[in-house]
């Protein structure tokens, strides 16, 4: 019974790189929602440039003294894998100009499907059954919940997701064969400036590049370098050392599920096959998540002295994080919330850590003065 038991713990051990790819996967669906929105004032290679310029100066300011160790074989990795990805995305933006965000993250991720089949022909033998059922179910599920109406129409904006698909798929095994041949962070930091050189160059040959020129502009650009850039690219190699490549490309599944989602909530796309009352599941999923903190809160008391003001200052914080991205912004407040690390982190350090709480307040305070609407708290232009 021992040894079962055993068994049994180990077969059911998280392994914590797949944690830190899914979380990589729903930062980077994230992008699609801010590129859709940059789309309509900047052309789409112009993002591309502009977004991860920005991010590789700001890992150079983080990562000085590691990048010291780059070599030519890391950035040669890098330029492998920022190739495949600059190409995936410039489909990728093309294609949003022409269909839906949560139809684009639906076909661009089939590369669960194309990975296994690639790997086999590259192994030269047939492909693993179990991999193309799980692969093949996962696809028609995150399907029903994405594509709209009951209707498939294929156009042009269909074909370049399609492209991007198996941009995608070849972008996801060679970071798998290349991750575990070098230093994994600095070939996603190589990667990162690579695709910016890469788009760079391509958006001054087909696109009469230009910078930012107003909030609406640089706020989603910052969003976009650091959530989806900073974190979900550079981080991917990372993750992917330790996963083999048909598990990792079952994770894609999470990008048109969340992207479904959120367009739903912020682009008012339909969802589902018929489509899903978008009111009712915001209830839904508030109230879900009223029951996962309480449940959260219950298991800190166990931890911690149970008391009436037990959390507040985390709750104050998250409120303050709100107030800085957005209130209503997912992406806002993911970038609010790196920002306020940082800057808790760095008040500790060279002011003192008895100011760490107050960093919180005063960025909100600021932000009500300043901008009420929070760093990404605009509204979303749709076309009729």
């Amino acid at each position: 019974m021992e040894s079962i038991s055993a068994r049994a713990r180990i077969g059911c051990r998280v392994n914590p790189a797949e944690f830190l790819l899914a979380g990589v996967i729903v930062a980077r669906s994230t992008s699609l929602l801010l590129s859709k929105a940059l789309l309509t004032t900047m052309s789409p290679l112009n993002i591309l440039s502009v977004r991860f310029c920005l991010a590789f100066v700001i890992l150079c300011a983080i990562f000085f003294n590691r990048m010291k160790r780059m070599d030519l074989r890391t950035l040669l990795m890098g330029m492998a894998i920022g190739g495949a990805f600059s190409a995936m995305m410039a489909a990728e933006l093309f294609a949003l100009k022409h269909t839906l965000a949560s139809t684009t993250s639906f076909l661009e991720n089939t590369a669960i499907v194309i990975v296994p089949l690639m790997e086999a022909l590259l192994h030269r033998k047939l492909p693993c059954k179990r991999a193309l059922l799980c692969a093949g179910l996962t696809l028609i599920g995150v399907g029903a919940l994405t594509l709209r109406s009951g209707r498939f129409s294929f156009g042009l904006g269909e074909g370049l997701c399609i492209l991007s698909a198996m941009l995608y798929a070849l972008a996801i095994i060679l970071t798998d064969r290349l991750s575990k041949k070098g230093d994994p962070m600095l070939i996603g930091i190589a990667q990162v400036g690579f695709i910016g050189l890469f788009t760079t160059i391509a958006s001054f040959i087909f696109e009469a590049p230009k910078l930012p020129s107003c909030a609406s502009e640089w706020l989603p650009i910052l969003g976009l370098a650091l959530v989806c850039s900073c974190f979900g690219f550079t981080l991917q190699p990372v993750a992917q050392r330790r996963i083999p490549s048909e598990r990792a490309s079952q994770f894609c599944a999470l990008n048109p599920l969340s992207t479904a989602a959120m367009s739903a909530v912020l682009l008012h796309e339909k969802m589902g096959v018929m489509g899903v009352e978008v009111e009712k599941l915001v209830m839904l999923t508030f109230g879900v998540s009223g029951m996962l903190g309480g449940a959260a809160g219950v298991l800190v008391g166990v931890l911690w002295a149970i008391d009436p003001m037990m959390g507040s200052m985390a709750g104050l914080k998250g409120w303050a994080v709100a107030v800085l991205g957005g209130v209503g912004s997912i992406s806002g407040a993911m970038v609010a919330g790196i920002l306020l690390g940082i800057a808790e982190n760095v008040s500790s350090a060279y002011i003192s850590s008895g100011y760490r709480d107050a960093i919180a307040f005063v960025a909100m305070i600021l932000t009500l003065i300043i901008k009420p609407t929070g760093l990404m708290g605009f509204k979303f232009e749709e076309k009729v």
